[in-house]
């Protein structure tokens, strides 16, 4: 699924990493590599930019060369990381209409409790999914190639910007306007989806490139098993929402029919509920229905249980085809790692 991180003896301040003009722009990678590309930035369309045969980002090109890409089945925007992208950027785009929706007029005090509610689930999903990165995806991609730097201090100033976000929101009364909170968010969209797209177009392909998919699979079960719900509800819901829209998510990953009904449902609904409905009201002026109870969440040692029989499932369909015989790379112990900015934890929030 998602993933990457970062190295630093201490947490940088946000001072130390303030955005600047340069800090988002694709252009910033291309002197780490050998050949000049051509730049096209077209969404999920885009055309890799790099050449991942290239190997002087190898770590040890001769045990680990660059060759895997033919093992992987499913194009790159079928890639759960894909996915995983493709719910921050569908988060981007509700809140993006739900304030233009809202525009100047004064806000009701149920439209700011939606408001804080929206948010602090999205900081639920956003922090999740940076702890994929930072904590579990990077380092194993270090293990065989040299991860560019800029995919790790990007982190910083996102950090930074959704402090500056939850307190704009925080601050939030009945009666007070969105104005300065959307400027705010635009500049917070401005940062997040050119960073989205920098991982799809140079680390997504090198994973590719650097790994097979059983390996990946290791780490793809240890992200499913322990996601929050309201983070992997995300997931399926701008995967289309459905079981028939995430079937085919679901076979390239060999994950089978019944965990949709075991867990992934319940996780949808979960989304529905903290996240949906408040959009939604917040785009129609109409108060949200009061909060449900007794989500049909399987519990989670259920849903574990049956995420993980299915990629066992998963490995063994994939044990089954052409293999280049490597070990499977664990995780490595990260205990030096430390967190982007100094109000983070390097834990995985849970507020649902």
């Amino acid at each position: 699924m998602t993933a990457l991180a970062f190295f630093a003896s201490k947490p940088p301040t946000h001072a130390e990493h303030r955005p600047t003009a340069r800090t988002m722009h694709l252009m910033d990678w291309l002197p780490i590599f050998s050949s000049p590309f051509a730049v096209h930035l077209n969404g999920l369309h885009t055309p890799m930019l790099i050449d991942v045969a290239n190997t002087r980002l190898a770590v040890d090109a001769v045990a680990f060369p660059p060759d895997k890409t033919p093992l992987w089945l499913h194009p790159l925007e079928e890639d759960g990381w894909t996915h995983a992208h493709n719910a921050v950027r569908g988060e981007l785009s509700v809140m993006n209409k739900v304030l233009k929706v809202i525009g100047d007029r004064p806000l009701a005090e149920w439209e700011v409790s939606s408001l804080r509610t929206w948010w602090e689930n999205h900081l639920v999903h956003v922090h999740d999914h940076h702890y994929n990165e930072d904590a579990i995806f990077t380092p194993f991609m270090a293990t065989r190639f040299h991860v560019p730097a800029k995919l790790t201090t990007d982190h910083v100033p996102l950090v930074a910007k959704l402090d500056a976000l939850s307190r704009r929101i925080d601050a939030l009364r009945a009666g007070a306007t969105v104005g300065d909170l959307r400027s705010e968010w635009s500049r917070y969209d401005k940062m997040m989806r050119p960073h989205l797209f920098e991982e799809e177009q140079v680390a997504l392909p090198l994973l590719r490139a650097y790994f097979e998919p059983k390996e990946v699979g290791a780490l793809v079960e240890k992200i499913l098993g322990s996601a929050p719900p309201v983070a992997l509800g995300s997931f399926l819901y701008f995967m289309g929402g459905t079981k028939e829209a995430c079937s085919k998510f679901m076979e390239n990953e060999g994950i089978p029919w019944f965990v949709w009904y075991l867990a992934f449902s319940g996780h949808l609904a979960v989304y529905h509920e903290k996240m949906v409905k408040h959009a939604e009201a917040l785009l129609s002026g109409v108060p949200p229905p009061p909060d449900a109870s007794n989500l049909p969440v399987a519990p989670l040692g259920v849903a574990l249980a049956a995420i993980l029989a299915s990629l066992t499932l998963y490995r063994r369909r994939r044990a089954a085809s052409k293999s280049l015989g490597l070990n499977v790379v664990a995780v490595p112990p990260s205990p030096s790692h430390k967190t982007l900015s100094p109000t983070r934890k390097f834990t995985r929030p849970r507020i649902c």
